[in-house]
């Protein structure tokens, strides 16, 4: 019988993409408004999101804090741009991270699952710096499991079954929800465990998930069917 529900964080139970939008374009005023009339150096929000997932696979493997990876990412876009200030990156990301900090939010259909799975175990298996506490829901998490503090993240097995560990249960006894086909349904497959692909935008074609939702409202009544 499955007894623990294990959450991915971002873009699952919350909406980072907002959130992180939201915070470059805040910062990018920032600094245009430090350095008037380079605006035409091009850097965009779209732009440092490419930016950043460039960084992220050049350190892949050798960094796991995505704060780390998000600094090297604002270096590299200020070198691109041929803007050299001593400091300004970590300056950029003190702001970044405040702006994000104050945009984050739950999605609406998070609360009401959570409150619908009251009789399951629940955890949190992040690739990111998941903070349940901040967003207030923290006590409805038995476990919070991070790659940073586990030193391997999804799709590497080794995290869920770190997870697994903690939780004292067999594959067979949990499912995975999450919003990566890539992340969390690759990693789900290879510990051995069932996966739940949340398909809020309905773009999964093709899914190798076991089960695919549109919304975490659904969870309750599939569990309820796994179960």
């Amino acid at each position: 019988m499955v007894s623990v529900v294990l959450f991915d964080a971002d873009d699952t139970l919350w909406d980072f993409q907002g959130a992180m939008r939201e915070a470059l374009h805040a910062m990018l005023e920032e600094l245009w408004t430090a350095f008037p009339g380079r605006e035409s150096a091009g850097l965009t929000v779209d732009r440092m999101i490419a930016i950043r997932d460039r960084v992220a696979v050049e350190l892949e493997g050798r960094v796991l804090d995505m704060a780390v990876i998000r600094l090297a990412s604002f270096e590299r876009a200020l070198e691109e741009v041929g803007i050299v200030q001593a400091g300004l990156a970590a300056e950029l990301g003190a702001s970044y991270f405040s702006h994000q900090a104050h945009s984050l939010r739950l999605f609406d259909d998070t609360l009401p699952a959570l409150d619908a799975l009251a009789g399951w175990r629940l955890g949190v298996v992040s690739n990111g710096n998941a903070d349940v506490a901040r967003l207030g829901i923290a006590e409805r998490f038995e476990s919070v499991v991070r790659a940073v503090d586990v030193g391997v993240g999804k799709p590497d097995p080794a995290i869920i079954e770190y997870a697994l560990e903690r939780f004292g249960v067999s594959p067979n006894e949990a499912v995975l929800v999450g919003d990566s086909e890539e992340a969390d349904v690759e990693a789900a497959k290879a510990a051995g465990i069932r996966s739940v692909l949340l398909d809020r935008y309905d773009r999964a074609v093709g899914s190798a998930a076991d089960w695919v939702i549109g919304s975490l409202t659904e969870l309750p009544a599939l569990m309820a069917q796994i179960s």
